[in-house]
């Protein structure tokens, strides 16, 4: 179930990037994501663990590049502007949102490699 959910959400994100500046790199990145909630539901979790955990990785280390757009949000006074509009007016926005965006998928990743919780002993 926590794999349907994560796929639905994914497809979405993915969807919603295709008015974005830049629609093919981040459709493409949340639909990996998609796929891997997709794979972790048909394929041994052990198989599919290096190959979701090198891709947290990736995603990670291109979040840095993000990491001034943050600075630079928190020196904002008015933090609302992220939430607002959805065409960004300011660079800054733009790159938070990414940000944010990468470290939900690294999140996402990281539930779908979570072992299922054990079932309880039938008597």
């Amino acid at each position: 179930m926590k794999n349907a959910i994560v796929f639905v959400v994914f497809v979405l994100f993915a969807a919603i990037q295709l008015n974005d500046p830049d629609p093919l790199l981040w459709v493409t990145l949340y639909l990996i994501v998609a796929a891997f909630a997709l794979l972790t539901q048909l394929a041994p979790k052990p198989f599919l663990k290096p190959t979701i955990t090198a891709y947290q990785v990736m995603l990670l280390v291109y979040a840095l590049f993000y990491i001034p757009s943050f600075v630079e949000f928190l020196t904002q006074p008015d933090k609302i502007e992220l939430v607002g509009q959805m065409k960004a007016e300011s660079p800054w926005i733009e790159g938070t949102r990414e940000l944010f965006g990468l470290l939900i998928a690294v999140a996402a990743l990281g539930f779908l490699k979570k072992p299922a919780p054990a079932q309880p002993a039938e008597n």
